[in-house]
């Protein structure tokens, strides 16, 4: 039976189980997440979600989301495409090596104007499938600032690959090297951050208002390409029903700056996670403010991550924009390797002209599926 690309029915979630068992039995670590009433938003709404399925018979084979919502570029809202989640058992099974293309068209007669953020870096199997059809890619820069030196060497799961690496990051822990390094790299990097982040203050609320409105119109046109960013996608974004996510309102002698979102997760509670061991990590997510204050919006939010009883050990950011990477270098932010990749169809690039791109792209992790991987 020919394979059909069709809309996501409630009939579908058993198969969409049989689908994830598939997968895991196979080694692979991505599931198709089947919709449910949350998910079902109105036209009207700021963001439009929809699963479409590969349908085999009684079978699913595979799942993307489309997900839509305006952006700003060039001072013009357009519509754009998210492409989420993409799945297909051709992960495990490679009869199957035609559904990630099938899903891809379809999302593409949906919205031509579709762009895909993360996917595993530029060597994942579905970056590697746009990067054929002529999409246009980049990696998002992964930058990240060590709170507590001694946790973070002797868990972090990346860099601890080998016996002499964990040897070698063993003995700069233990010996407080390791502790007493990264304070002094941090103090020499962060000296022009600190002087920028001088008198700024940050308020936790509950949800964004009028007051993020302001924020929105100021800055919109400061940069070439960003997700509409006003109080309604805010809420839509970063609803209150979320306690894990954290909204600050930065300010400095009462005039806002910007705002930022911030959350922390516990890597793993069980198995060490594959990047970040047993660590509690914090997450700059999402952040907006004319680009001159990016400084201090970043380092408000840093300092809420990395103060009281619940700190975290490690705080780490994918930023796009150049002011953005500044902004967190300047406070001592590291740059590392990063599987965080941005591609876009061929009517979004054409969008982005010469003015465009000298304004600069803000793409972050509020982007696309947003914090969702970190809270699910």
């Amino acid at each position: 039976m020919a394979i059909a690309i069709r809309r996501f029915t409630a009939a579908d979630t058993a198969a969409i189980e049989r689908l994830n068992a598939r997968l895991t039995a196979g080694g692979a670590v991505d599931r198709v997440w089947p919709e449910g009433p949350a998910d079902r938003r109105s036209t009207d709404a700021s963001v439009r979600e929809r699963l479409f399925v590969a349908a085999d018979g009684a079978e699913v084979r595979g799942g993307v989301w489309l997900r839509e919502h305006a952006f700003r570029i060039g001072g013009t809202d357009v519509p754009i495409g998210w492409a989420k989640y993409p799945v297909a058992e051709s992960l495990v099974a490679p009869e199957h090596s035609g559904v990630p293309g099938s899903l891809l068209f379809q999302l593409l007669r949906e919205q031509p104007r579709l762009m895909a953020l993360g996917l595993g870096g530029p060597e994942g199997p579905f970056a590697r499938m746009l990067a054929r059809l002529g999409w246009t890619g980049e990696v998002v820069p992964f930058l990240f600032r060590i709170v507590r030196p001694f946790r973070v060497l002797r868990d972090l799961a990346h860099v601890r690959r080998s016996a002499a690496r964990r040897a070698v990051l063993d003995l700069l822990a233990f010996s407080g090297a390791g502790a007493a390094g990264v304070s002094a790299l941090h103090a020499a990097r962060g000296m022009r951050g600190r002087r920028a982040a001088a008198g700024v203050d940050a308020e936790l609320v509950q949800e964004f208002g009028a007051w993020s409105d302001e924020i929105w119109m100021r800055c919109r046109d400061a940069y070439g390409c960003l997700s509409v960013r006003d109080a309604a996608m805010l809420r839509e974004l970063y609803p209150a029903t979320q306690p894990a996510i954290r909204r600050l309102r930065v300010r400095r002698q009462g005039r806002d700056l910007g705002w930022a979102v911030t959350l922390r997760f516990q890597a793993a509670a069980a198995a060490p996670d594959r990047h970040f061991g047993r660590l509690r990590v914090g997450v700059l997510v999402d952040a907006l403010s004319l680009p001159a204050d990016a400084t201090a919006v970043a380092a408000a939010a840093t300092a809420d991550l990395a103060r009281g009883p619940d700190r975290v050990d490690l705080v780490f950011s994918n930023q796009s924009h150049p002011a953005w990477i500044d902004a967190l270098r300047s406070l001592g932010y590291l740059q590392g390797p990063s599987n965080f990749a941005f591609y876009r169809a061929p009517p979004v690039e054409q969008l982005l002209v010469p003015d465009v791109r000298a304004l600069g792209l803000l793409v972050n992790r509020g982007d696309c599926d947003g914090p969702a991987w970190f809270i699910r």
